[in-house]
C-alpha cells in the first residue's frame, strides 16, 4: 500500500486540499513538465498522475505523484495541472447551463460565462469553483456547466474541416468532412479540441481549421437574408451568421 496509508487515515486529510498548492491526497494531476526519473521511466508532459501526499525531501512546498508504471516523484504544484470533476482545469471558460440562485450574493443566468479558479472547498468529487462577473464565486457541478473549447466551440457540435490532414497511418480527412467536438485537446488545450470523425479516428485541430456547424447546414460568415421582419430588421433584409 501507499506509505501515506496510515499517516492519511489516521489525520483524515485526504481530498481536503491542504498539501502544497491546495492539492489533496487522491487528486489527479496532469504533468506541466517532462521529468526523467532514471533508466526507462520518465514522466512526459500531459502525463496523468495521482498525488501520493506531501514530499518526504521538501513537505512545505512539493508533493509526492504516482504516474503510469508506478513512476514516483516529487513535484512542485507548478508543475501539474489539478484535473478537476469533468476534466476540467483551473483557468478554463464554462458557460452556466441554469439558472443559480447564491442568496444575498445575487445569482448567475443560464448562459453567463465564468472561469474554473479551483477544486470545491465542499465537495472536491463532484463540483468546482467558478467565478463569475462581479467576483461572485460559485461552487457548482461538472454537469451544470459547459466547457467553452477554443473558437468558442462546445463539446458536440458539429465541425466541417476546412482542409485535408493526413494523421499517418491512422488515415486522412478530407476538406469538408465532417466530425463532432468530443473535448479539449490532450495536447495544446489553449488553440485546439479533440475532433471525432465518422470512422472513429480522433484528431487535435486547430479552431481555425474547422468550421462549426450551425442549424440547418449554416456556417459562419454565411450571407442570409431575412424572411421576417424582427427587431430592426425587415423583411429581405441581408445579413451574415456571425456564431450559434
Amino acid at each position: 500500500g501507499s506509505r501515506f496509508s496510515g499517516w492519511r487515515s489516521e489525520v483524515n486529510v485526504s481530498h481536503l486540499g491542504n498539501l502544497p498548492g491546495g492539492l489533496g491526497i487522491g487528486d489527479v494531476v496532469i504533468s506541466k513538465i517532462r521529468r526523467s526519473c532514471g533508466p526507462n521511466r520518465s514522466v512526459a508532459e500531459g502525463d496523468r498522475g495521482t498525488v501520493e501526499g506531501p514530499s518526504t525531501k521538501d513537505p512545505k512546498r512539493m508533493v509526492t505523484c504516482v504516474f503510469s508504471g508506478d513512476v514516483t516523484v516529487d513535484l512542485l504544484p507548478t508543475e501539474v495541472d489539478i484535473e478537476l470533476p469533468g476534466g476540467l482545469r483551473v483557468g478554463d471558460v464554462v458557460i452556466c447551463k441554469n439558472r443559480t440562485a447564491c442568496g444575498a450574493r445575487g445569482s448567475i443566468a443560464e448562459g453567463d460565462r465564468g472561469r474554473v479558479i479551483g477544486p470545491s472547498k465542499l465537495d472536491r468529487d463532484s463540483r468546482v469553483a467558478c467565478q463569475f462577473a462581479r467576483g461572485l464565486v460559485v461552487d457548482l457541478l461538472a454537469m451544470e456547466v459547459n466547457m467553452e473549447l477554443p473558437g468558442g466551440l462546445r463539446v458536440g457540435d458539429v465541425v466541417i474541416c476546412k482542409n485535408r490532414m493526413a494523421c499517418g497511418a491512422r488515415g486522412s480527412i478530407a476538406e469538408g468532412d465532417r466530425g463532432r467536438v468530443i473535448g479539449p485537446s490532450k495536447l495544446d488545450r489553449g488553440s485546439r479540441v479533440a475532433c471525432q470523425f465518422g470512422w472513429g479516428l480522433v484528431v487535435d485541430l486547430l479552431a481555425t481549421e474547422v468550421d462549426m456547424e450551425l442549424p440547418a447546414g449554416l456556417r459562419i460568415g454565411d450571407i442570409v437574408i431575412s424572411k421576417t421582419a424582427k427587431g430592426s430588421a425587415a423583411a429581405g433584409d441581408r445579413g451574415r451568421v456571425i456564431g450559434p
